[in-house]
């Protein structure tokens, strides 16, 4: 799927929002994505403040 929105865009930039400790931003780096910023508190709203889950997300972009 990241491919497709890579190939379906190609003169624009794409930015995604990842949690911290996700593992897949070995993935993301791969297809060129560059962390932007470290945003503290992203998915406080969103998960349960006993979750292990990092409530930090990193701001990525992937240039064109």
């Amino acid at each position: 799927m990241l491919y497709h929105l890579i190939m379906l865009n190609p003169h624009r930039d794409i930015t995604l929002h990842v949690a911290a400790n996700n593992p897949e931003m070995l993935l993301y780096n791969r297809f060129g994505f560059k962390a932007e910023e470290l945003i503290t508190g992203f998915y406080e709203d969103y998960l349960d403040s006993q979750s292990r889950a990092s409530m930090n997300a990193f701001r990525l972009r992937l240039r064109r």
